[in-house]
């Protein structure tokens, strides 16, 4: 799609590259859009995936808040 915008520039079809930069921006607007949205969608995952990741290694570790103190490890680095 790039050499046809080009070659209508460079061989001054306006009509033609007019006509090239609009189906050129039919498609580049939504993919821009697609792949914003996918990588919200990626850090949205990657943040509740490390949240539960350290949720769970906590409740193995530490015990539930419940439990109080006792039976928990603490561990000095």
């Amino acid at each position: 799609m790039a050499c046809r915008i080009v070659a209508s520039l460079v061989r001054a079809r306006t009509k033609d590259f007019t006509m090239n930069i609009l189906r050129w921006l039919l498609v580049a607007i939504p993919a821009t859009w697609t792949n914003s949205w996918l990588s919200y969608i990626q850090n949205k995952l990657a943040i509740a995936y490390r949240t539960r990741l350290t949720k769970e290694v906590m409740k193995q570790y530490l015990g539930e808040e419940a439990e109080g103190p006792q039976g928990k490890a603490y561990y000095k680095i």
